[in-house]
């Protein structure tokens, strides 16, 4: 991201200061606004709800964010906040991405979510590795089942922590991963195991013939 000079305000070198005045989960309101130590107002956009839920750093090359960037948008009074690190060509920007593209089906919810840094960013553009996919759609059905029965017992997420484990070694695309007749048999699994039923109405990703690389 590139910020001209003159919209530049100030940085913000205490992430921890900024990022607890962000609402992570507003309702009603899609971006509230709240006071920046410069006397302006910001918005709780996507990113800084990221940033604030998943950290500051890269999720990809582990980059940490160093500052935020303070600069005027077009509106009276309002700055947005662009969170800066320095990586091996100098200062970059880092961002939210959605770990399931929006073009792919993916949502704009919390668990979507993962912050990038540009490089980083650019380089997965709109594709999604094997891998990827099925951790979000193994840990979709972990998310349902909360929702569904409050916390889950120890042994339980053993057992979900293996099925990662079993997918994270495979490197056959056939077998590495969880379509949606592999989510019909893991949710069969877990209900002969402990009796939990899921939901698997309207799970996000499908097939992606055109959407994931190997990986």
């Amino acid at each position: 991201m590139s910020i001209a000079l003159r919209r530049q305000i100030a940085c913000h070198s205490d992430l921890a200061a900024i990022l607890a005045l962000v609402d992570p989960c507003p309702k009603g309101v899609p971006r509230p606004s709240f006071a920046l130590p410069s006397g302006r107002t910001a918005q709780a956009t996507q990113p800084l709800r990221a940033f604030r839920l998943k950290g500051t750093r890269c999720a990809g090359c582990g980059l940490q964010g160093h500052h935020f960037l303070e600069f005027r948008t077009g509106r009276q009074g309002l700055s947005g906040l662009a969170l800066m690190g320095f990586g091996d060509r100098g200062p970059t920007s880092l961002t939210a991405d959605h770990i399931v593209p929006r073009n792919l089906g993916g949502a704009g919810a919390p668990g979507n979510l993962r912050v990038l840094c540009a490089e980083c960013n650019v380089r997965k553009a709109n594709r999604c590795t094997v891998a990827t996919v099925t951790r979000f759609r193994l840990a979709e059905v972990k998310n349902r089942l909360r929702a569904s029965y409050g916390d889950l017992h120890p042994s339980f997420r053993e057992f979900h922590r293996a099925y990662l484990r079993h997918f994270d070694a495979t490197v056959s695309i056939d077998q590495g991963y969880v379509d949606d007749a592999g989510l019909v048999a893991y949710a069969a699994a877990i209900k002969h195991r402990f009796g939990l039923v899921c939901d698997l109405a309207g799970m996000p990703g499908h097939l992606f013939p055109e959407g994931y690389d190997r990986p």
